[in-house]
C-alpha cells in the first residue's frame, strides 16, 4: 500500500503542476490577445491618419490647380500670359518670331514651339531647333 500512496501524492503535485501551467499559458493568451487587440487599433488609426493627410494633399494641391488655371484664365499684370510667374521658364517658338529689319514672320505651327531655358540671357542656353 505504501507504492500507492506515494504514487497518488505524485499525480497529485503532478496535477496541481499542471493546472498552475494551464493557468499560466491562459493569462499569456489573454495577454497576447490584448497586445493584439492593441496593435490592430494602433495600426487602424495610424491607417486612418496617413488616409486623412493624403486627402488634405490631394485637396492642398487640387486647390493649386485651380489657383494656376485662375492666373492663366486671368492673365499675367500688362495683358500677357508671364509663364515665369507660374515658376516655369518662358516658352518661345521654334522659329525667330522678327528678323533684323523688325518684320515678323507668320507665328510657327502648332507644335512648333519649344521650352527656352536661357531667355533672357542673349540667347545662351536656348534649344537648338
Amino acid at each position: 500500500m505504501r507504492g500507492w500512496s506515494s504514487n497518488a501524492s505524485g499525480s497529485e503535485e503532478a496535477a496541481e503542476e499542471a493546472a498552475t501551467l494551464l493557468a499560466r499559458t491562459e493569462l499569456l493568451h489573454d495577454e497576447l490577445l490584448s497586445r493584439w487587440e492593441q496593435q490592430r487599433q494602433q495600426s487602424a488609426e495610424l491607417q486612418e491618419q496617413r488616409r486623412q493627410q493624403l486627402e488634405r494633399s490631394i485637396r492642398q494641391g487640387q486647390n493649386e490647380v485651380r489657383r494656376i488655371i485662375r492666373r492663366l484664365r486671368q492673365g499675367a499684370p500688362g495683358g500677357g500670359h508671364d509663364s515665369t510667374s507660374l515658376g516655369r521658364p518662358p516658352v518661345r517658338p521654334a522659329s525667330g518670331s522678327s528678323t533684323s529689319n523688325g518684320s515678323t514672320n507668320p507665328p510657327p505651327a502648332p507644335g512648333a514651339w519649344r521650352l527656352d531655358a536661357g531667355a533672357g540671357r542673349s540667347g545662351a542656353g536656348a534649344l537648338p531647333g
